[in-house]
């Protein structure tokens, strides 16, 4: 177990935004039940808390996943690069916060829109640099086995899951365009097919009335701890090596195909929990492959534990 000493001299930038953030958290979380105001229908520091959390788990998950990138160089600029972006994007989070106004997709005043749009530019340049990690680690053939798929897989999707943002920051996929009083265009934001403000989970607020794309963007960006933990569960079992990587890249291709889904989903403005028949279809196609693979690898199991038996008699 490394001490915080060691893990802060061996990637400073993202240990020091993992601390930040979860110390934010702790500072916000009193604020939460003491400040009354609303901002689209959730307590306005809702969505500062939100994102600590979030942007520990990836800045944590991130610092880990540099380990495995063979030019270190590479990785301490990427480190640095991801560590400046969100702190840009946490500051004025909680500065919209503090004024009593939506963060993002928050176009309505000339000052608000230019907020947005540096909070956008700053997450384009963290998606940049989370894609050249993962072709860096697509590249990289001296490091094998089933957690260096995963590991890659959950790079892959969780890029994929990155885009959804941009969907959300673009104008037009909510009906047509409109404009601000300072003539900026309206972004689709979260919800489509519902108002912005419209009823949602709690805590969440993911809509239950429109279609929302959040839920794709979620499950895209856990699938850095997601594949990676499969992968290790995996190893608790008595198969192969080769079976085992088999079944974390079936799963990277499922959990893919999970984050469409819910994108498409969200576009048609259909809530994540209704099912209509294109969805249900969708997820039984997900399923029959996954258990496909699951099967060919305990029927190939089972025949070389055969073929086995009949060399030693």
């Amino acid at each position: 177990m490394k001490r915080f000493s060691d893990l802060l001299r061996m990637n400073p930038p993202l240990v020091l935004t993992v601390v930040a953030n979860l110390g934010l958290f702790c500072v916000l979380l009193p604020l939460a039940f003491l400040d009354t105001r609303l901002v689209t229908g959730q307590p306005v520091w809702i969505k500062p808390l939100k994102f600590a959390i979030s942007v520990s788990l990836y800045s944590g998950t991130l610092m880990w996943l540099l380990g495995y990138v063979k030019k270190q160089v590479l990785a301490r600029r990427v480190a640095w690069i991801v560590a400046v972006t969100l702190l840009i994007e946490m500051i004025l989070i909680v500065l919209q916060a503090a004024r009593g106004v939506a963060s993002h997709f928050n176009v309505d005043a000339p000052v608000d829109g230019a907020i947005f749009s540096i909070m956008g530019l700053s997450i384009a340049i963290l998606w940049i640099a989370h894609l050249v990690t993962s072709v860096s680690l697509l590249r990289d053939r001296t490091w094998t086995g089933p957690l260096s798929s995963a590991v890659r897989g959950g790079m892959i999707v969780a890029a994929l899951g990155m885009v959804v943002a941009f969907v959300m920051t673009a104008p037009g996929f909510n009906g047509p365009v409109q404009f601000s009083p300072n003539g900026q265009p309206y972004p689709t934001g979260h919800i489509i097919g519902a108002p912005q403000d419209a009823p949602g989970l709690a805590i969440l607020g993911w809509s239950t009335t429109g279609g929302d794309l959040r839920v794709s963007h979620f499950v895209g960006l856990h699938a850095l701890q997601i594949l990676p933990l499969f992968a290790l569960l995996l190893s608790a079992f008595k198969i192969s090596a080769e079976s085992r990587i088999l079944l974390v890249r079936a799963l990277s291709v499922v959990y893919g195909a999970v984050v469409v889904i819910l994108l498409l989903q969200a576009l048609r403005g259909i809530p994540f929990f209704r099912m209509d028949s294109l969805t249900l279809g969708s997820y039984a196609a997900c399923a029959i492959f996954f258990a496909g693979v699951v099967l060919f690898v305990l029927f190939r199991g089972q025949s070389r534990g055969m073929d086995s038996k009949l060399i030693q008699e």
